[in-house]
């Protein structure tokens, strides 16, 4: 090979880059182009549906590997369907890969407000400040099959019903949802998976167990909701309401709470009967039994008499060694929530 050849062997990987980075360039192009176009139709569907995307200011970007939306002053809506829902924020930013289209990957900017079904006397509302929050949705046949929520160092208000605002704090709020089975014979499954750390609210809704405020250190929760009717009725009570004349199951596998110096690790089935009440039981274990019967007594849920007979007894399961975790049973009965023979409390009828 001479000498005066070598100059071309040197620039050929150059120019093979260059013919990627013009081939890559001109797929993100037309995916880009087809991304805005179907945003475009999208929007036009949606609006037809009821659907409203408003944006003080609208962004597209994302060069080289991704498609990505910035709408400032955001402002989503449904109004007039099924269900309907108001989620302002003050920057909404949406994002895809090119080569993951069907996967949506959207952040919030804080402060957030959300409302759902907010002219029915049973909707909810939570509005706070929070670090930017992540969701993840995946799309299947323009519908969403997974919905992930990531919502860090939360400060807000949640507000259900009629009911007057509670104060709702929460260092991680990490929600999932997925459409578990394809709907049948007017029903559809769902399974819901979520991690809460240091979460407190304190309102209207009550502890079912000492009716004070609802806090716990960690709570994680893994469960499958059947027969909830589909397509959804126009408010969320009735929701629920069909829900509990189809006799539906809550399958609650994985629940387990710290609320310190208490934890317990819980599974089993609730379900709901036509009258709106729940039965079913929850096994599992729980540590530092004594102090949580301790606070039943502080609250007076139990008598102190009780409290000792329930002490000696779940102390012989432990092997008289009390920080141990003691296997027990809790059992719903027409809402009512029973530890062995005791009441300790009650959960609030579905409708």
């Amino acid at each position: 090979m001479s000498e005066q050849s070598k100059p071309w062997y040197m620039l050929l990987p150059i120019g093979l880059f260059l013919t990627v980075a013009v081939g890559w360039s001109a797929f993100w192009y037309v995916s880009f182009t087809s991304a805005k176009e179907t945003f475009a139709a999208w929007r036009e569907r949606a609006q037809r549906s009821g659907l409203q995307l408003e944006c003080a200011q609208q962004n597209w970007s994302g060069y080289p590997f991704r498609i990505e939306l910035s709408c400032d002053s955001a402002h989503f809506s449904r109004i007039g369907t099924a269900t309907d829902f108001v989620l302002s924020s003050s920057n909404i930013t949406a994002l895809s890969q090119v080569y993951t289209p069907g996967l949506v990957v959207m952040q919030f900017t804080g402060p957030t407000t959300f409302d759902l079904n907010p002219k029915s006397g049973d909707g909810l509302s939570m509005t706070g400040a929070h670090a930017p929050a992540l969701a993840s949705i995946k799309l299947a046949e323009n519908t969403p099959s997974e919905i992930s929520i990531l919502i860090e160092n939360f400060d807000g208000s949640l507000k259900v019903g009629a009911a007057e605002s509670g104060k709702l704090t929460a260092k991680k709020i990490n929600l999932h949802g997925r459409t578990a089975k394809a709907p049948s014979s007017g029903t559809i499954a769902y399974d819901f998976a979520g991690l809460n750390e240091d979460f407190s609210y304190d309102g209207p809704q009550r502890d079912p167990i000492d009716k004070g405020p609802i806090s716990f250190n960690s709570f994680v929760f893994n469960t499958r909701v059947d027969k909830v009717p589909y397509p959804w009725p126009d408010k969320l009570g009735d929701t629920i309401s069909q829900w509990a004349q189809n006799n539906g199951t809550l399958e609650i596998t994985q629940l387990d709470l710290t609320r310190s110096p208490v934890r317990a690790s819980m599974s089993g089935n609730l379900q709901a009967t036509r009258a709106g009440l729940l039965d079913g039981k929850l096994k599992g274990k729980i540590v530092n039994l004594d102090k949580f019967l301790d606070r039943l007594v502080s609250v007076g849920t139990l008598s102190k008499g009780e409290a000792s007979i329930a002490k000696n007894m779940f102390r012989l399961l432990s092997g008289n060694n009390d920080n141990a975790a003691v296997s027990t049973e809790l059992s719903v009965k027409d809402s009512k929530i029973y530890l062995g023979p005791f009441k300790i409390g009650r959960f609030a009828p579905l409708f």
